[in-house]
C-alpha cells in the first residue's frame, strides 16, 4: 500500500520499520525514478539491522544452551 494513503501515525511507524525499508528500496529500484543514493540508503540500514539482530540472537541462543 502506498504510504501516501495511510494515516500520519502509520507513516511515522513505517519510517522505523525495517520491512518498510526493504519494500521502499525495492519499489524505488523497480520504478527506476530514484537516484542511486535513495536506493542504497535503505538496504544499508536493513543490513545493519540484520547484523545487530543476528548478533543478539546468537548471543541469546548461546546463553540458552549453557543454561540447559
Amino acid at each position: 500500500m502506498d504510504l501516501g494513503l495511510a494515516p500520519g501515525w502509520v507513516r511515522d511507524a513505517a519510517a522505523y520499520n525495517p520491512v518498510e525499508w526493504a519494500v521502499a528500496a525495492a519499489r524505488q529500484a523497480m520504478l527506476g525514478g530514484a537516484g542511486r543514493s535513495a536506493v542504497q540508503g535503505h538496504p544499508a540500514l536493513l543490513a545493519a539491522a540484520v547484523l545487530v539482530m543476528g548478533f543478539l540472537a546468537t548471543r541469546a541462543f548461546r546463553a540458552y544452551r549453557k543454561s540447559a
